[in-house]
């Protein structure tokens, strides 16, 4: 059982270095888009961007390079998210191997978040308007 718990705590861990490199990733994304936004990236009126991108560096039109980016975000936001899932199942699994099946704890863990959408829904659902 020792084995198993420690086998488990090593890969939640791992997972949770996995997930801190991946916000860093979407942390350079989003300053990317933000330069884009605030119109920083070309230079006198060009219309080709220069991207860093595998080794290489890139002129690309500049809508292709924002398209680009906001791609390579959607991605790295999906891994976020399934590498949480994977966080929380291991810690679940941890959870029941040390304390238990019936673990009180196990409940509180098994908890999703509200998505964006289903908020929206919540806060203009009709009972809510008086």
């Amino acid at each position: 059982e020792q084995a198993v718990v420690e086998r488990l705590a090593e890969e939640i861990l791992s997972e949770r270095h996995l997930s801190i490199e991946y916000d860093r990733r979407r942390q350079e994304l989003q300053q990317a888009l933000g330069l884009f936004r605030k119109g920083m990236v070309s230079l006198a009126g060009e219309s080709k961007a220069w991207l860093y991108s595998g080794g290489l560096f890139l002129k690309t039109p500049t809508a292709d390079a924002q398209q680009m980016l906001k791609d390579d975000l959607a991605k790295v936001n999906a891994e976020i998210v399934k590498c949480h899932d994977r966080i929380r199942n291991k810690t679940i699994e941890l959870e029941q191997t040390e304390r238990g099946a019936n673990s009180a704890r196990i409940k509180g863990l098994e908890l999703q978040a509200v998505s964006r959408d289903e908020m929206g829904e919540l806060v203009n659902h009709p009972t809510r308007r008086q």
